[in-house]
């Protein structure tokens, strides 16, 4: 009986013993495994850590790269534009990633208020523009958003969507705005992006234009009005879309048409 109890009590001390042990086998197998992880995570934070900084790099450099182009950068998205009327080269993309493409390369461009659109093509020289449902449809557009009742709380977006002949990504969006990134701008007219959307829309315009292949310009039409015409002519000089030279030409072939 003494031996009996004496191998129960030995049992008894032993038990937590082994079940030590045994944890101890355990962890030491995990350790490996918690090891590669470990290095993983290590080896994962290096790698962000080295995009960041040369993300960080290219954006610090940015700016010098598009020195002298017209540019716009997006303050909700970072989308950016850029323009570079002497050697006929637009940018597209976000800011510190931009792809540039000749004039040439451009198909058209769209004024997207929310999600619904309006397209102008390349193929249309500056006087057969100004009679196309397009534009009257564009310019209707952009003078009800100049109105002092339209505000941000009144348009959920507003863009730029440009095309251009490029077979991997053929469609980029510019955002001028987006009311679900407005932080801080409630009960604000929405004229001044109008403004701007509107500028940078005759930019294009006029990109558009300068990428055309050479041919004889159409006869210009005289639909909705050559008052009307002449005073989108204006609106698009004023705009930058027109030198001073292309007005002239322009509206002299308006006039002898008339």
């Amino acid at each position: 009986m003494t031996l009996t109890l004496g191998v129960a009590m030995v049992g008894v001390i032993l038990a937590p013993l082994a079940g030590v042990a045994l944890l101890i086998r355990l962890h030491s197998r995990g350790a490996p495994e918690r090891a590669l992880r470990k290095t993983l995570r290590e080896q994962a934070n290096a790698a962000q850590r080295v995009q960041d900084q040369e993300r960080a790099a290219k954006e610090a450099a940015f700016p010098n790269e598009y020195d002298g182009w017209t540019t716009f950068v997006s303050p909700y998205d970072r989308s950016f534009l850029g323009l570079d009327f002497t050697n006929e080269l637009v940018a597209l993309g976000v800011y510190g990633e931009a792809q540039r493409y000749p004039f040439s390369a451009l198909r058209s461009v769209d004024l997207v208020r929310d999600g619904a659109a309006v397209t102008i093509h390349q193929q249309q020289p500056w006087t057969d523009l100004l009679a196309t449902s397009e534009w009257q449809q564009y310019r209707q557009i952009v003078g009800a958003l100049r109105s002092p009742t339209s505000t941000v709380q009144t348009v959920r977006e507003l863009s730029l969507k440009v095309v251009v002949h490029d077979p991997r990504r053929p469609v980029r969006h510019v955002c001028f705005f987006d009311a679900q990134n407005a932080f801080g701008v409630e009960d604000k007219t929405i004229a001044p992006i109008i403004e701007q959307i509107d500028t940078f829309h005759a930019y294009l315009l006029k990109a558009l234009h300068q990428g055309r292949p050479p041919a004889e310009a159409a006869p210009p039409s005289t639909a909705g009005g050559q008052a009307d015409a002449l005073k989108t002519l204006w609106d698009l000089k004023r705009a930058g879309a027109l030198s001073e030279e292309e007005f002239t030409s322009a509206k002299a072939r308006l006039l002898a048409a008339g």
